[in-house]
C-alpha cells in the first residue's frame, strides 16, 4: 500500500520562531506555523492548525489513515529524527498532535487538520549554548494499523526553522539599545552595530557575558574620563 502526504500552504511557515517557557514546564512555540488568520495575538495562543493532504496511489484503497505529527531536531546526518512506531502515540502525550479528517473529495484525496483545537504548539526539546543554531521541523506521518502492526505509509516534514526564547528576545532588545549609544571603546564585534539573531539564539550565558562586558567597558571609560579631568 502506498500513499502520498503533502503540506498545504507550505510557504506560510517561517524560519524562526519564539518559544515561551511556561511555569508548568511546557515550552510552546509562538505563531506556529503562522499567526491565526494572519493577525498576531499579543496575548494567549497565537498560531494556526497545519493542514495536510493524503491520497492513496491506488483507487482500491479508500480507508482513512491515522495522521500524527511531532516536532524534532535535525540530526548530525542533516535529516530529521524520524520516529519508528512500536505503538501508537498516547493521547495524553502533549508532544504528539493528531490529524482530524476535515474534507474527503470524490477523487479520494483527504484533507486533515493537525492541531484543530488550536492548543499550544508544545515542543519540549532541551536547549543549551551549544545547540543555539539547531534546526527543527514538524514531522508528519500517515499510519495504518494492520494485523496488530503499525505501518507508516508516508512521512513528510515542514520547512526547517530555528527557535529562540522570550527571555533572550528581551535581552536582545536591551543589547540593541545600548549598542547604539556612543562610547569611547568599540563594542565587541558580535554586537558592534546590530545584534545578530544568529549569534544569540538560545544562549543565555553569552548574553549575560555581553551585558557585563558592556557595563565594564562603560565604567572603565567613565573612570578614564574622570582621570583626564
Amino acid at each position: 500500500m502506498q500513499g502520498t502526504l503533502t503540506i498545504e500552504s507550505i510557504d506560510h511557515f517561517r524560519n524562526l520562531y519564539q518559544r515561551n517557557n511556561k511555569g508548568s514546564g511546557h515550552k510552546n512555540l509562538k505563531c506556529f506555523p503562522n499567526c491565526c488568520m494572519g493577525i498576531h495575538a499579543h496575548q494567549g495562543f497565537c498560531g494556526s492548525a497545519v493542514r495536510v493532504e493524503f491520497k492513496w496511489e491506488s483507487s482500491t484503497y479508500d480507508f482513512k489513515p491515522l495522521i500524527f505529527a511531532a516536532f524534532t531536531p535535525i540530526t548530525n546526518t542533516n535529516l530529521p529524527h524520524w520516529n519508528s512506531f512500536q505503538e501508537l502515540p498516547n493521547e495524553k502525550d502533549i508532544s504528539w498532535y493528531k490529524g482530524d479528517l476535515i474534507r474527503l473529495e470524490k477523487s479520494g484525496k483527504m484533507t486533515f487538520s493537525v492541531n484543530s483545537l488550536l492548543r499550544a504548539w508544545h515542543y519540549g526539546w532541551q536547549s543549551n549554548r551549544h545547540t543555539a543554531m539547531t534546526e527543527h521541523v514538524l514531522c508528519i506521518y500517515a499510519i495504518i494499523v494492520k494485523e496488530a502492526k503499525i505501518h507508516v505509509i508516508d512521512q513528510i516534514h515542514s520547512p526547517r526553522f530555528r527557535i529562540f526564547s522570550r527571555r533572550r528576545a528581551k535581552t536582545t532588545k536591551y543589547l540593541q539599545k545600548v549598542s547604539t549609544k556612543p562610547i569611547m571603546t568599540p563594542l565587541l564585534p558580535s554586537i558592534s552595530d546590530q545584534v545578530s539573531w544568529q549569534h544569540i539564539l538560545d544562549d543565555t550565558s553569552f548574553l549575560i557575558d555581553e551585558c557585563k562586558s558592556i557595563a565594564s567597558t562603560k565604567e572603565t571609560t567613565r573612570k578614564d574620563e574622570e582621570k583626564d579631568n
